[in-house]
């Protein structure tokens, strides 16, 4: 036993175990974490050069670990010291790295701020420059930017829809089983407040992605990159705002004189679209709103049908279930359509449009 209490090996290690004790809880007030790895450094480097000062010291210290290593004797202690290394640095590893559920010191942010740079598909991107590259090329409101668009809906409706919604509203089938929920994008205070950048990095990058400063994040968000083509994402994005009606905001600050557009401004002019119920208009909403689950014909064959059960209606076979008209008649009243497009269908993938679609459109939608 005295023996062992002199070898170097074993001061070496008591060494630094008294040293890190001092460190970390002898000091006040405590050190910090990175100034306490530096001091751990710095005595373990001091430590190692004290103890291998000379060669006879040297060579006695590592006896212990080349009998360990080498001895034919003692393969069974050398696998099981293998074992203790192996789980002991996978188990520091996690520690570092696995995510904080403690509550933060002030309230989490909605919006985390994101990294000045962002690596994904293989390249860098500065964030503060990244703009879509897609809604550049297709310019505005032309056949080219519709074509966008609808794309970037189809992949919205067969990768996104089950958390985030058919409303874009957070509501998706499998949302409340989320803590925080997906994001509702409806929300004034989500995309129609960020630039996408912003969005590009979210979704890229997902919940691993989210800053450490912020923690706790319990976010279900995958990482997309690994699933989904940088195009594919910028249609995405562009599908967002266009379905939610928003612009996504700049870097660039308006030209000096050019009034921005007032509440008021604006009021007349949204309240003008909601309310539109002429055929356009209302074909419009169908396309927008129905066509991605019913099909652009209404026969249930939409980009979304094949991943929803019971599938979406086909109203081309004039077959209706929920209704209160007679048994044997053919139709629903229109007043049963609206409670279903109005309320939804709570188990199915159909959902509630009352918040979304006024009466006139939802009217317009029946006939």
């Amino acid at each position: 036993m005295i023996r062992i209490l002199h070898h170097p090996l074993f001061l070496v290690i008591l060494t630094i175990a008294v040293l890190y004790l001092i460190f970390s809880y002898a000091i006040q007030p405590p050190l910090p974490q990175s100034l306490l790895i530096q001091f751990m450094i710095v005595s373990v480097i001091g430590v190692l050069m004290v103890a291998t000062f000379d060669d006879a010291t040297c060579a006695r210290l590592f006896a212990p670990l080349k009998t360990l290593l080498g001895a034919p004797g003692l393969w069974i202690w050398r696998s099981l010291a293998l074992v203790v290394v192996v789980v002991g640095v996978s188990a520091l590893v996690y520690g570092w790295v696995k995510p904080d559920l403690a509550a933060p010191v002030e309230l989490r942010s909605v919006h985390p701020a994101p990294p000045s740079k962002l690596k994904a598909y293989g390249r860098s991107y500065d964030l503060a420059k990244l703009v879509n590259p897609l809604r550049n090329a297709a310019g505005g409101d032309g056949e080219a930017y519709r074509q966008l668009v609808a794309e970037g809906g189809e992949l919205y409706y067969q990768n996104c829809i089950f958390c985030h919604g058919d409303h874009l509203a957070g509501q998706g089938q499998i949302a409340a089983g989320f803590n925080p929920r997906p994001a509702n994008f409806q929300d004034v205070g989500t995309i129609a407040q960020l630039q996408e950048s912003y969005l590009f990095w979210r979704i890229t990058t997902g919940a691993p992605g989210l800053p450490r400063e912020g923690a706790p994040w319990a976010s279900a968000m995958p990482v997309w990159h690994e699933m989904l083509e940088e195009e594919d994402v910028w249609k995405i994005i562009a599908f967002l705002y266009d379905y939610t009606g928003h612009e996504p905001r700049s870097w660039e600050l308006e030209e000096a004189g050019t009034p921005s557009p007032t509440a008021a401004d604006e009021e007349p002019a949204q309240q003008a679209q909601a309310q539109g119920t002429n055929r356009t208009a209302i074909e419009r909403i169908y396309q927008t709103r129905c066509a991605q689950c019913h099909g652009e014909e209404g026969a249930g064959d939409g980009p979304a049908a094949d991943f929803f059960y019971p599938r979406p209606r086909d109203f081309t076979l004039a077959v209706f279930k929920y209704k209160t008209s007679h048994a044997d008649s053919e139709f629903p009243y229109d007043r049963d359509l609206a409670k279903t497009i109005r309320d939804g269908l709570p188990g199915t993938s159909m959902p509630a449009w009352g918040e979304i679609l006024t009466e006139p459109q939802i009217a317009g939608l029946i006939a």
